[in-house]
């Protein structure tokens, strides 16, 4: 009798997981654009919050499946920060985060989807002390953790397989908050 019930399971399985496979695709993108540090607890009492350039630029690679019925699951990995601009003379921070998310892709319009997503993100920050102006040595402070994280992006097909996307990621770290603002470009198939 087990053995039945197994077996009507498994049918049952491969034949509707086989249909969906058949009309899903799999999601390689990249993005660019701005970021935001904002620093709310002890860790911004222990960095002198005052000279901290809280903006900076950012990056993240995702690989994603989307099934037929439009459930979609999301992996990447983000660096932000402002270490770039600042030379190492301005109190600087670096960002890297790897998230994992799952969400539901809204067809509004033929070329217009909008695709929330929540999940976990494991993010390392660094916040480092400029040489400009500092007479003693640099303080330099690195957290990390695991934390919630949400993202919502509006997409829009241009071509067969390719497109376009604006988005908008942030992640309630226990220190406060790594938010990204980003456009990019997706490929399907």
């Amino acid at each position: 009798m087990k053995a039945m019930k197994y077996s009507a399971l498994a049918v049952f399985l491969m034949t509707n997981c086989h249909a969906i496979a058949d009309e899903s695709k799999v999601v390689f993108g990249i993005e660019i654009g701005s970021s935001s540090l904002d620093l709310e607890s002890d860790l911004a009492n222990e960095f002198n919050q005052d000279f901290l350039d809280d903006t900076g630029v950012s990056s993240t690679y995702s690989v994603g499946y989307r099934w037929a019925n439009n459930w979609q699951v999301e992996g990447s990995l983000s660096a932000s920060g402002n270490a770039l601009f600042s030379l190492g003379l301005e109190d600087f921070y670096q960002a890297a985060e790897a998230k994992l998310m799952v969400g539901y892709s809204f067809q509004l319009a033929k070329h217009l989807r909008i695709v929330p997503l929540i999940g976990v993100s494991r993010w390392d920050v660094e916040l480092q002390e400029g040489f400009l102006l500092n007479p003693g040595p640099e303080e330099r402070i690195e957290s990390d953790g695991t934390d919630f994280s949400y993202k919502v992006s509006a997409e829009f097909p241009i071509k067969k397989g390719f497109v376009l996307s604006l988005s908008y990621a942030s992640t309630d770290t226990t220190f406060g908050d790594i938010s990204m603002t980003q456009a990019g470009l997706k490929y399907e198939f």
